[in-house]
């Protein structure tokens, strides 16, 4: 039997959806059905018909009317049928869409709106004194209901006649607007947007107004009445109309809409035969009641076809409801219903398929569903339903509290079998999670990263503002550096934040009265001087500004500023900003506009452009702020890898973590303070980045917008990166740096000398087996200070000059590498990279500078393959490299490592010595398995006994374990090493076998080691030379021992140290042994993670904490705007993972706020419910890990300061 085309195409919709392949069935059924009955007279059914109503109870109701019967009459026989009631707080209405979307009146007789054998009216229900779930929403056969898509066959406009279909090659192909000549087209998501634009909306309504005047004679003529859709039009009219506006090619999209509108044609008929069949048989028409006692008597003296009729009626019913549901979905109730839930879920994670940018039906769903999960919000356990659901979402999403979903299960049973009264479901639970990470909180963005890798890095904006808005953390955020007079204890006191941050970074304005004084922008000091601020800064209790002088030109026209008479200037002398200074000039004509700068005078004399700003309109960032405060943001950005495994077996994963740079130090390596940003098993650190700095330029560019809950008012943040932490390989690789195992293994300086085979730093080996320490699988350190070497290979014996010169040259700092001269090099690499036989070049290049960049590395090896490929001519090779050169990103700028993208930052300054990991990882290590390694049986067994008999009661630490720390010496950890820094001078003090010089070099390491942990610096001369002569002492000590020492490159690293503490504060400040523990937390998700996909369900699990955490300590959040039924514009954006499609380089959270004014937004924060639980058994300070302001957070002190 031949089908029609379009029910011949669900033959082939029947392999991806089990509801086309039961329309198919239903199609055969019915042309079989049909066929047959063609052969027998049909009696008449023109007084009665059946009219069926759907909505009014699990089943659909079929009542027997006339065309003469009013609306009035249909709902008295529902009444009797006691199919609808009369309700005091609700009230329900019937809908005939083809008619119209509004209810219907009484008083509307059947016949005149349409109604025939088989319409179905539908049973609405709305709440009185609101608004209904269906307010906003068209009716259900309106064609802009849903997004086209393979569930929904639906184009996403209001009149799709308006658009036309253009191929584009590597994509779905775009639309084009015909009556806004668009000379490009645009993707379908954004023809929603597209259509919200006023001028779209112009030229619709003049398109309107002339095809409604041209059909006008048409109408006249055929005399017809009201526009009004003819009865029996259904779906398939109106589906036909759209889809033959639209030519959607069936290369690109399948014709779904052809075949839902045949569908529903074919099923009408079948109702519609079924019902007719039934009445010619004689089926009481007056009754106004189907009696299905009746009919199941007439059915089962029919023929077997007449069975298979009814069967195929019902099915057909079902398929209808199907197809004319709004998202493709069952109806209440159903069994499959959690089924496909679960699998739109998944759909949603896996594929980059968004929603169009308009407020469609998707918009009024997720208000639906933030209605149904989220409470009022004057409940007092808002924005959770009630207390139980609230435990039960804060016990699952608890940092360090990680749990599986069987765990999540057993829980849960456990509270039912204690008889725990409202305890939500499994599935309510998932879904108020759901409604809430969609309300406050963090969205995980896809990337596809350029080596081929997919990541998720967290929404960096939205964990700003968070800070911005969290009561228990604004208070302690500073935003301005301080100039301390010598003294040095936070990072703002620094000289990286207090001189060397890009002022335009650094936070640009401060506000007096009802002024804000902008730098670079001219300002009219108390003497009636026009100066120019540079920088804001605090000095004790006042705000001070770095100035420029101005001075008029000589004609009084305009003004020069002078940067060689720079001055300090306090806050309260600042008269007239620069608006009230361009009123000024505007008065008063001796007076030059502020705004005519005609450059800067150096100091001899010359004039330069003026370059920092645009005069004519001031500082970016006024016009950005519009009237609002602007603070900067400095970060610690921490980077570093650990494995996933509880086991030894080593899974790598590389993680971003970053901590406010402006908290006090005490709190600043808090867990509470410790967010995380990304983690991925596969993807390089330098891939990933890539990711996240797009997200930091993004924020430079734009500022973050937040809700300060300190002075209750919107402000806009500026971040910016301090530093970069981590262990010296990870560093290294920041800083694009052949690592520790090269010839000029110092990322700092240059004329470092290759160290010897025999020790080769811990720190350099590659695929390290642990995620604890950076010195796993090295070689024995304790063989170089016993003299019993493990050279892999045989070098010819160093002269002692040779030697006295290589120590001295290893015991120097050398020449500090810089960023410009980097750069170059990394250029020049990528260019002779290019030529034929340039892998050997670059190579030396490589080993004469230590510079090697890994992510350019990905390209230069791809170059390599194609330059040194044998069996081709040289011009193919040169023609394939040219064709290579246009796919690489970023080639302007040699695809360097994205760190060089980061504003204002010199990976090789900007990377401070990581003490933890030179120092107690490294020297304490070294030594303590040097000195283990010369003991024998009885002098270790009377070490075991000083130890553990060693009095620590003054230093803060547990009982010493002396037979672990001397049996497993090759084994310790972090804690252990920082015991025995303490203990080690005394405890070997005279024991037999350990020689003078060894002492020695204990003694002045425990010199070293408390200057290192310096809490607070008083005075930073003084504490600069105790530090340097400490250094220096502990090296000449380390050389008398053994000059072998001066193999291992952090006897080298140390140097360093006082230039980083100078310009970032104390070493405590960025040292990691917070970021160290917090990989334990990352490790619990890796565990219950189903492996598939680790970067994105760790990236969830962190977005789930950072909301508890959030929610609990009182932040506020921003309560989206609620219009009509629907969010508005901007907040249709979910906060779930987002793709590349929507711009990876946006964040949710930008985009949201960018077209709204700040002073508009409502912000809530929690109810006193989920507050009253924190004080429960010290919930916030051992489970939440909340800081207290009155609590002392010294931790990280090392106790040998007392």
């Amino acid at each position: 039997m031949e089908l029609p085309p379009a029910i011949a195409a669900t033959r082939q919709l029947g392999l991806q959806n089990e509801w086309w392949q039961a329309a198919y069935c239903c199609v055969r059924m019915h042309y079989a059905r049909t066929a047959i009955r063609t052969r027998t007279p049909r009696g008449s059914t023109a007084e009665i018909m059946n009219v069926l109503v759907s909505g009014a109870s699990a089943k659909t109701v079929v009542l027997q009317l006339s065309p003469d019967h009013r609306v009035a009459d249909l709902w008295h026989l529902l009444r009797r049928r006691r199919v609808i009631a009369d309700l005091s707080r609700m009230q329900q209405y019937l809908v005939y869409p083809p008619y119209s979307t509004q209810p219907l009146e009484g008083s509307l007789r059947l016949g005149t709106i349409g109604i025939s054998n088989g319409s179905t009216l539908y049973l609405r229900t709305r709440v009185l004194g609101g608004s209904s779930r269906a307010v906003g929403s068209p009716g259900a056969f309106g064609i802009h209901l849903t997004r086209f898509s393979q569930q929904t066959g639906e184009f996403p406009s209001e009149h799709p006649e308006c658009w036309e279909y253009q191929k584009s090659p590597g994509s779905r192909g775009l639309w084009r607007c015909r009556i806004c000549d668009q000379p490009d087209g645009i993707e379908r998501k954004h023809i929603k947007r597209h259509e919200q634009t006023r001028k779209h909306r112009d030229k619709l309504k003049r398109f309107l107004a002339e095809r409604t005047k041209e059909n006008e004679p048409e109408v006249a003529n055929s005399g017809a009445g009201p526009s009004r859709i003819p009865a029996g039009t259904g779906m398939a009219a109106l589906s036909d109309a759209a889809a033959s506006a639209v030519d959607v090619p069936q290369s690109q999209v399948p014709d779904y809409t052809n075949v839902r509108a045949a569908l529903l044609d074919v099923l009408d008929e079948s109702i519609e035969l079924f019902h007719n069949g039934e009445n010619s048989r004689g089926e009481a028409a007056t009754s106004g009641i189907v009696d299905w006692d009746r009919m199941n008597e007439v059915l089962s003296q029919s023929d077997p076809l007449s069975f298979n009729d009814a069967v195929m009626a019902r099915l057909s019913e079902r398929l209808r409801a199907y197809l004319e549901s709004p998202d493709g979905a069952l109806s209440e109730g159903s069994d499959d219903e959690d089924q496909q839930a679960a699998a739109r879920e998944e759909a949603a994670q896996n594929t980059a398929e968004e929603a169009p940018a308009g407020g469609d039906a998707s918009s009024a769903t997720r208000v639906q569903s933030h209605r149904r999960y989220v409470m009022n919000e004057d409940t007092s356990w808002f924005p959770w339903p009630n207390k139980e659901t609230c435990v039960l979402d804060i016990l699952r999403h608890i940092p360090r509290c990680a749990f599986s979903d069987k765990q999540n299960a057993v829980i849960h049973w456990a509270l039912c079998a204690l008889e725990v009264k409202n305890l939500p479901t499994e599935h309510a639970v998932q879904q108020v999670t759901k409604a809430l990470q969609e309300l406050c909180g963090v969205a995980s963005i896809r990337y596809q990263g350029v080596m081929g890798h997919v990541y998720y890095v967290n929404d960096l904006a939205q964990l700003i503002a968070q800070e911005m808005a969290n009561p228990r953390v604004r208070p302690l955020l500073r935003f301005l550096p301080e100039d301390a007079n010598g003294t040095l204890s936070e990072a703002w006191q620094g000289g990286r934040w207090l001189k060397e941050l890009d002022p335009d970074l650094a936070t640009p304005m401060v506000r007096k009265e009802s002024q804000d004084f902008y730098i670079y922008e001219p300002a009219q000091l108390d003497s009636h001087d026009v100066c120019m601020p540079t920088r804001w800064f605090t000095r004790g209790s006042q705000t001070y500004a770095k100035v420029w002088r101005m001075e008029r030109t000589p004609d009084a026209q305009a003004w020069v500023v002078l940067d060689n008479a720079e001055f300090d200037v306090p806050l309260q002398r600042f008269l007239v900003a620069l608006p009230g200074l361009i009123g000024k000039a505007a008065h008063d004509s001796s007076f030059p506009d502020p705004r005519h700068i005609i450059g800067i005078q150096d100091a001899r004399g010359g004039i330069h452009p003026w370059t920092a700003t645009n005069p004519a309109s001031g500082n970016r960032w006024r016009t950005l702020a519009s009237g609002h405060r602007v603070v900067a943001f400095p970060i610690w950005l921490y980077c570093d890898d650990t494995s996933g495994n509880l086991s030894k077996k080593w899974n790598k994963h590389n993680s971003f973590l970053f901590t406010p740079a402006g908290l006090p130090r005490r709190v600043v390596h808090h867990e509470y303070n410790i967010h995380f940003l990304a983690t991925s098993n596969i993807a390089p650190p330098l891939e990933m980045l890539d990711g996240i700095v797009d997200q930091l330029l993004d924020c430079q560019r734009s500022g973050i917008w937040a809700w300060d809950c300190e002075s209750k008012e919107p402000v806009l943040v500026i971040p910016s990166v301090l530093a970069m932490l981590g262990d010296n390989p990870m560093q290294s690789e920041i800083a694009c740096h052949v690592g520790l195992a090269g010839k000029l293994f110092c990322r700092s300086g240059e004329n470092t000398e290759e160290p010897r085979s025999d020790a080769y730093d811990d720190d350099s080996i590659a695929g390290r087996s642990s995620g604890d320490s950076d010195d796993s699988g090295s070689i024995s350190s304790c063989s170089v200070g016993s003299g019993a070497g493990n050279a892999t290979r045989r070098k010819r014996d160093e002269t002692m000059a040779e030697m006295v010169d290589r120590v001295r040259r290893f015991m120097s700092i050398g020449t500090a590498r810089t960023r410009m001269d980097t750069l170059a090099n990394l250029k020049s690499q990528f260019v002779e990279a290019q030529q034929i036989g340039g892998q050997a070049n670059v190579k030396k290049t490589r080993t004469a500078t230590g510079i090697k960049d890994s992510y350019q590395s990905f390209f230069l090896d791809k170059l390599f393959a194609i330059t040194a490929r044998r069996g081709t001519s040289r011009e193919q090779r040169t023609a394939e490299v040219m064709d290579f050169l246009t796919t690489i990103p970023h080639i302007e700028d040699a695809a360097t490592s994205p760190v060089w993208r980061i504003r204002n930052f010199d990976p090789h300054a900007d990377t401070p010595v990581e003490i933890l990991h030179v120092i107690l990882l490294g020297f304490v290590k070294y030594l303590w398995r040097d000195t283990v390694s010369r003991l024998k049986e009885p002098q270790r067994n009377l070490l075991v006994t000083r130890l553990s008999s060693f009095d620590v009661s003054g230093l803060g630490v547990p009982p010493l374990a002396g037979s672990t720390l001397v049996t497993y010496a090759r084994s310790l950890v972090g804690r252990d090493f920082r015991a025995i820094a303490q203990a080690a001078p005394f405890v070997l003090h005279g024991l037999p076998g350990i020689p003078d010089e060894l002492q020695h070099v204990w003694v002045a390491l425990s010199r070293l080691i408390p200057l290192v942990w310096q809490p607070e610096i008083k005075d930073i001369s003084a504490y600069m030379n105790s530090l340097t002569g400490a250094i220096d002492h502990f090296l000449n000590a380390t050389c008398a021992l053994t000059p072998r020492w001066f193999n291992k490159p952090k006897f080298h690293i140390i140097l360093h140290l006082p230039a980083h503490i100078r310009r970032f504060g104390p070493a405590m400040l960025f040292a990691t042994e917070g970021f160290e523990s917090f990989n334990a937390v990352i490790r619990s998700h890796s565990i219950h993670s189903n492996h598939r996909a680790p970067s994105r369900d760790i990236a969830a699990g962190m977005a789930q904490h950072n909301r508890v955490r959030h929610l609990l300590s009182g932040g506020w959040f921003r309560m989206p705007r609620v219009s009509a039924g629907c969010l508005d514009e901007v907040d249709e954006e979910s906060s779930e993972t987002l793709s590349n499609a929507l711009g990876p380089t946006r964040s949710p959270w930008l985009r949201k706020l960018q077209k709204l004014d700040p002073a508009d937004l409502h912000w809530r924060h929690v109810g006193p419910g989920p507050l009253g639980l924190l004080a429960l058994d010290g919930f916030d300070v051992n489970i939440l890990s909340v800081c207290r302001f009155t609590e002392c957070f010294d931790k990280l002190d090392i106790s040998i300061n007392r």
